[in-house]
Order: structure tokens, then C-alpha cells, then sequence
């Protein structure tokens, strides 16, 4: 049972995640955290069902409020401040825990560095490549950015929303955010056909779903070394610095060589394209099967 946020990129992660595991004989479904439920019905849930997957607050919510099991808990970790909130576990606890994973690389990373005392798994998120193939742009006129935009200080400096708008104003490209007219995950399959490229401004990310949709839809994707695009960018996009000045700068010169070579924009987007069918979820799906073993 996956116990999370049923919307945008959790809900997008765990409804995918249902259909693949089912083909691996693992019968799982997403139960919502946004409704508010009694102690009674989890227990009876938690009767039916085998393991219990969460982040860090979900899985907390369900040992402290609703007296689950640590032993029928898994916790998965998609941000650093998951780790933050697991390493608040008591020691027992996070000892007790079924399974520990993490969404990439650098969570692995993040998360000896904050010496959490168990290594977790890495299970890699992935996409469902047919639902975002679409044909490529032949000449660059519109940033896309698939991201939040938050007013909220930490998550605003996170994100750097603000740096997009900076450089579509440079290179005088529109600049369409999905979220100010999207709402729900599952029409975001149609959004990318309306853009040329996608940027990802982050300083952190602990997977990244918008770079590898945008991959596969055959987009130019900039993105900063962040989650997901640190072990999968290869050749298939542009990795500039985390750094404002140099991103501002790297940014704004890629864009502007697109801009003004159509031909090799368009060769860069089906090189990506090709290249994101490693992303699909049937590549990664084994390591979900191993960690919900």
C-alpha cells in the first residue's frame, strides 16, 4: 500500500508504479494521505495487506498515529528533508523498518553524509516513455518549466523559478509554466507538446520527473546537477552549474545557439528522445520489486 500524496509527481510516481508492479505479481495500490482517517480502519487495512510505503512522514504518521508495525513499514526517501525527518526516527525504529530506499544517487550520497544509520536501497524513479513520446520541435521559440512554483522561502530557493523568467527575457524566448494552468499530473502528457525546451533550475532535486518526461517528449533539457539527471543526462541534454552567474551565462548561451541553429536544435531533441527510452519504468521496476520483497 503506498500511502502518500495522490497528485502531481507522488501521484504520477505511484500510480505508475501500481501497473508495473502488477506485472511482477505485486498486487499494490495508492491510498491518499489527505483524508483524515481513524485508527480502527488502518488497522484493518494493515490486517489485509503486507507492507505499508511512504516517505519519512507518511511512515511516521502511520507507526505514531495509527500504531503501525515499524516491520510492515518501508520507507523511500525522494527529497533531502525526508532524511532530515528520518533521522528524527527513534534508532529502534528506523532499525525496525522492513526496507529503507532512496530515489537516486545522490540521496545515497545525502543520506550517508547525515549518517543515517542504515544504507538504503537506491530505486530509481522512472517514466512511462509512451505516455510523453511525442514529435520533436523543428526550431526553439518557447521554455517550458514543469516545476512548483512556491512563495514559500526555502522551497522558492530551491526551485529558482526566478532565474527562468531572467533568462527567457535574455534570450527573448516565451516562457510557459505549466502549473499556472495545469492541474492534475495527467494532463501534464499533453503540456510538453507545447514547448521547445525545458529547464530545471534547482539547487536540489532528489529525482527530477520533469527532465525525463521532457526527454522523452523530445525537448532540449537544461538542467543543473541535480537527482535523476546526475546519473542519467549522458549525452541527451545540457548540465550546466548550480551556481546563479555561471547558470544565467551557460544557460543563455545553449539557448541562444538553438535558438539560432534550428537544424542542430532539432538533432539534440531526437537525440534525447531516443535516449529517454532508457528512462521507462520497465528499466527501474526491478528494484521496486526488491525493495517491497
Amino acid at each position: 500500500m503506498f500511502y502518500t500524496e495522490p497528485e502531481w509527481a507522488f501521484g504520477v510516481i505511484h500510480y505508475e508504479l501500481t501497473k508495473y508492479l502488477f506485472e511482477h505479481e505485486v498486487n499494490a495500490t495508492v491510498l491518499s494521505w489527505n483524508i483524515n482517517y481513524n485508527k480502527q480502519e488502518i488497522q484493518e487495512l494493515s490486517d489485509n495487506i503486507d507492507y505499508f510505503v511512504a516517505n519519512p512522514y507518511g511512515i511516521s504518521l502511520l507507526i505514531d498515529k495509527f500504531g503501525i508495525a515499524p516491520e510492515k513499514c518501508i520507507v523511500v526517501a525522494h527529497a533531502v528533508r525526508d532524511l532530515h525527518h528520518l533521522n528524527i526516527f527513534s534508532p529502534d525504529n528506523r532499525k525496525r523498518l522492513h526496507n529503507y530506499g532512496v530515489v537516486s544517487d545522490w540521496l545515497l550520497e545525502q543520506s550517508i553524509l547525515l549518517n543515517i544509520d542504515r544504507v538504503p536501497m537506491v530505486v530509481p524513479i522512472g517514466i512511462n516513455y509512451e505516455s510523453f513520446v511525442s514529435e520533436p520541435s523543428t526550431e526553439l521559440k518557447t521554455i517550458g518549466y514543469s516545476g512548483t512554483i512556491s512563495d514559500n522561502a526555502i522551497h522558492k530557493d530551491i526551485k529558482r523559478y526566478w532565474l527562468i523568467e531572467e533568462v527567457s527575457q535574455k534570450t527573448n524566448l516565451d516562457l510557459k509554466p505549466a502549473v499556472t494552468y495545469h492541474n492534475n499530473y495527467v494532463t501534464m502528457q499533453g503540456y510538453y507538446k507545447t514547448v521547445d525546451a525545458v529547464i530545471i533550475a534547482s539547487t536540489e532535486e532528489g529525482a527530477g520527473l520533469p527532465a525525463l518526461e521532457a526527454s522523452a517528449a523530445g525537448k532540449l533539457v537544461i538542467s543543473t546537477p541535480v537527482g535523476i539527471w546526475l546519473s542519467k543526462s549522458g549525452n541527451t541534454g545540457h548540465t550546466v552549474s548550480i551556481d546563479e552567474k555561471h547558470f544565467l551565462n551557460e544557460t543563455e548561451q545553449l539557448l541562444t545557439y538553438y535558438k539560432d541553429n534550428p537544424e542542430e536544435y532539432r538533432k539534440k531533441c531526437l537525440e534525447t528522445q531516443k535516449h529517454a527510452k532508457l528512462y521507462d519504468w520497465s528499466n527501474v521496476i526491478k528494484y521496486w520489486v526488491e525493495l517491497v520483497q
